[in-house]
């Protein structure tokens, strides 16, 4: 048994348009509705069974969450390098070093951004 909110939901799903006027292949429900005690009994266990699926939905595996463990750590060593090649770059700027080293500095930080 349906309450009456779900066999609005089945009819209204139905409904399609067809030459300008809208149709459907489901009836109207009944206006009759259950009674409050049954209606709560309904939805208490359909409820019940919404949160059992949900409780059975297992966390990712193990192998999975290695897996991106490994790729954050990738990236932050990434970040790591980057950085220091930054504060090499700063170094060379505020010591007089030559122009053409902070140049290939800076083309080795865009390339590993770019990557």
């Amino acid at each position: 048994m349906m309450t009456y909110g779900e066999q609005i939901s089945v009819y209204k799903d139905a409904v399609y348009l067809q030459n300008g006027k809208f149709k459907t292949c489901e009836k109207l429900p009944s206006v009759q509705r259950m009674p409050p005690k049954q209606a709560y009994e309904y939805y208490n266990a359909k409820l019940e069974r919404i949160w059992a699926k949900m409780k059975r939905k297992k966390p990712p595996p193990a192998a999975i969450m290695q897996e991106l463990k490994r790729r954050l750590r990738e990236h932050e060593q990434e970040s790591k390098e980057i950085i220091k090649k930054i504060m090499f770059l700063c170094d060379c700027a505020l010591g007089g070093s030559n122009l053409k080293e902070i140049r290939n500095t800076i083309k080795r930080i865009k390339e590993a951004i770019d990557e």
